[in-house]
C-alpha cells in the first residue's frame, strides 16, 4: 500500500514502499534542503538526476531535480557537485543550498568531471574543435578525426584550459589524485612497435600526467578504461569489460599488484570503493544489450555479491 506523507524539509512527496520478504523498506523522497549530508553514502544516476542511497537505512533520496544529467562527480569537501548538463553546459551545485551555478559551456561536447582537491578547477574531457591526423600504423595514411582530450575548467574565471594539446589520441575517465599532482586517464594509443605492425590494434590503456612538470609528463601505467584513486600514492585500475580485474598501483614504487575481480556483465569499468578499509567496490552493470541497469556490491574479504540499486548507474561513494 503507498502513502503519502508530508516531512518538513522535503520538497516531493514521499513514497513508502512497505518491507516484504523480498527485501528491506526503501524510502523515496527528496533530499532536504540545508540539512543534507551526502558522506558515506552512494550516489547514482537515475532518469538524469542525481540520487542518493543511505547503504545502513537502506534509503534513497533524489538529491537534484535538474534533470539532463550525464556524469558529475564530488568535492573532497562533499559540499559541491559538478555535473555536464546535456553535452556541452558545466554546472556547478551547491549541496546545502540545492542551488546550482552555470560554469561554461564547451565547444563541443564534455563529459566525466573530477574536481581538483581544492574544489577550485575541474578536469573533464572534450572533443577538440578541430580534425587532427590520427595514424593506426606504419602501412596506412593517417586519417583526419576530432579526438577528445583532458580539459581543466577553472570555477572562479571560467575558462579552460586544454592540456593534452596535439595529442592525436581519444582520452577518456580522467580523475583528480588526492593531493592534486596527478591526473589519471584512460587513452586509445598506439605507440611505434604497434605502428610497425600491420596486425596490431591500439588499446585503452591507464596513464598518469604529472601536474607539477612543465610539459605535464605522461607515463603509462597499464591497460584499462578506468581508474580510481584510493590515496595520493595508490590508484586502482580495472581492465576488462564483462571480467574486471582490479589492479592497484603505487605511484612511489612503480609497482603494481592485484587487487580484486568482479563480473560486471556488458557494463564498462564503472566502480567506486566504500567501506571502512576500501574493501568493498560499488559496480554499474548493464544487464541487456537496451541499457537497463542496476548497481552492485563486491566485498573484497568475503568476496560476496549483492544487488544493491536498480534502474541506476554512475555510482560513487562519498567518504
Amino acid at each position: 500500500m503507498l502513502k503519502r506523507i508530508k516531512l518538513p524539509f522535503i520538497i516531493a512527496t514521499v513514497i513508502l514502499v512497505l518491507t516484504t520478504a523480498f527485501g528491506p523498506t526503501v524510502v523515496h523522497a527528496s533530499a532536504p534542503v540545508g540539512s543534507y549530508n551526502i558522506r558515506n553514502k552512494l550516489l547514482f544516476l537515475r532518469n538524469d538526476d542525481i540520487w542518493t542511497f543511505d547503504i545502513v537505512q537502506r534509503t534513497e533520496l533524489q538529491l537534484t531535480h535538474s534533470g539532463n544529467i550525464r556524469n558529475y562527480c564530488v568535492s573532497a569537501d562533499a559540499n559541491k557537485i559538478a555535473y555536464v548538463k546535456g553535452l556541452k553546459k558545466l554546472y556547478v551545485y551547491d549541496v546545502a543550498s540545492g542551488s546550482e551555478q552555470f560554469i561554461t559551456d564547451t565547444e563541443t561536447d564534455a563529459s566525466q568531471p573530477s574536481f581538483s582537491p581544492l574544489g577550485d578547477k575541474v578536469a573533464l574531457i572534450s572533443l577538440i574543435k578541430e580534425k587532427v591526423q590520427v595514424r593506426f600504423n606504419y602501412f596506412t595514411e593517417p586519417v583526419q578525426q576530432r579526438v577528445r582530450h583532458i580539459w581543466i575548467a577553472d570555477l572562479k574565471t571560467k575558462s579552460m584550459m586544454d592540456v593534452t594539446p596535439g595529442v592525436p589520441f581519444q582520452h577518456s575517465e580522467v580523475r583528480w589524485s588526492p593531493d592534486g599532482r596527478w591526473l589519471s586517464f584512460a587513452s586509445f594509443r598506439i605507440g611505434m612497435l604497434e605502428m610497425l605492425s600491420l596486425n596490431a590494434k591500439s588499446v585503452w590503456k591507464v596513464y598518469l600526467m604529472d601536474l607539477n612538470d612543465p610539459k605535464h609528463k605522461t607515463i603509462e601505467i597499464g591497460g584499462g578504461m578506468s581508474s580510481v584513486w584510493l590515496n595520493s600514492d595508490q590508484v586502482v585500475v580495472s581492465e576488462g569489460v564483462a571480467a574486471n580485474v582490479l589492479s592497484i598501483y603505487d605511484v612511489k614504487t612503480k609497482t603494481k599488484k592485484p587487487a580484486t575481480m568482479f563480473r560486471a556483465g556488458f557494463s564498462a569499468p564503472t566502480f567506486s570503493f566504500g567501506g571502512l578499509n576500501n574493501d568493498v567496490v560499488y559496480y554499474e552493470v548493464i544487464l541487456d544489450a537496451d541499457g537497463d541497469g542496476m548497481i552492485r556490491s563486491h566485498n573484497i574479504q568475503s568476496n560476496k555479491t549483492d544487488d544493491i540499486v536498480k534502474n541506476a548507474s554512475a555510482p560513487l561513494f562519498v567518504k
